[in-house]
């Protein structure tokens, strides 16, 4: 299920330093997706892995590398996700080490 995610702004953050902020998040079963000008796109490395998932399509890995701190299949994308999934097309997600939390309006 694709839920919207409203008017609350959305971070990602890793090691105490935000790599990404949306108003404009969705969340699709349980993963907040930022849409990728939301991303500080500096701290994500395209990583040659794929998986597919039987309603979104296949995904695409990233590593997320802030300083010290290297997370291997950090955040993921769908570049051409399954009819039904459309609206992600391109959005990104991060896992579990990568903490999404809900932040408050302003920069």
């Amino acid at each position: 299920m694709i839920d919207a995610g409203a008017a609350a702004f959305h971070e990602a953050r890793i090691d105490g330093r935000r790599i990404a902020r949306s108003a404009s998040t969705l969340d699709v079963d349980g993963a907040r997706y930022f849409p990728p000008s939301d991303v500080d796109m500096r701290f994500l490395t395209v990583k040659r892995a794929f998986s597919v998932c039987p309603y979104k399509g296949i995904a695409r890995y990233y590593t997320v590398t802030v300083g010290d701190t290297v997370v291997p299949r950090g955040a993921w994308t769908y570049r051409h996700p399954l009819p039904g999934s459309g609206r992600i097309r391109g959005y990104i997600a991060f896992g579990d080490r990568i903490d999404v939390v809900e932040a408050t309006a302003g920069p």
